[in-house]
Formats: structure tokens, C-alpha cells, sequence
């Protein structure tokens, strides 16, 4: 799906992969999980990319809570509207 059609939350589903910005996102199933990838390579953002990024910086820094790995940017447990605001911190 492109980032232009997304307008609201509501607009988020569940096995979704998103262009935002540099970056891909893939929705998971579950619809709460969430996923940042290289839109090169097709594997994980590591976490220590947000030394050289800031808006990975400022992304890891409001999520926190919501990492589920020591590695890479994953998250579980997100509602549609803070998935909606964590796209348009990176776009």
C-alpha cells in the first residue's frame, strides 16, 4: 500500500507492508505487530542504525516500551493510532 492512501488509522490493517520513507513496515497479522525494514535488503532495522538516523533515534526513544527484541526494530502490542503516529515520525 502506498503512504498517500493511508489518511486515518482506520486505513491500517492486519498483513500489511507500507513504504514509509526510507523504510518499509510490515503490519503483522495480528494487526499489532510491527516491523521496520530495509526497503534494499528485506531484513530487520538493527537498533544501533539510530546512532546515524534520527528519526529511528526518536522512534526507538516514544516505543520503548513496545520492543520485543534486543536487536532490531519489532514491536508487539500497538494500538492502529500509535502505528499510525510511528509512521509519521519516520515519513
Amino acid at each position: 500500500m502506498k503512504l498517500k492512501d493511508l489518511k486515518t488509522s482506520e486505513d491500517l490493517t492486519s498483513s500489511m507492508l507500507i513504504k514509509v520513507g526510507n523504510f518499509g513496515m510490515s503490519i503483522g497479522i495480528d494487526g499489532h505487530q510491527v516491523m521496520l525494514f530495509s526497503l534494499i535488503t528485506d531484513k530487520a532495522i538493527k537498533l544501533n542504525k539510530c546512532k546515524s538516523n534520527k528519526k529511528l533515534k526518536q522512534l526507538k526513544k516514544e516505543f520503548k516500551t513496545w520492543l520485543c527484541c534486543d536487536e532490531e526494530f519489532w514491536f508487539e502490542r500497538l494500538s492502529k493510532d500509535q502505528i499510525f503516529k510511528m509512521i509519521n515520525i519516520i515519513k
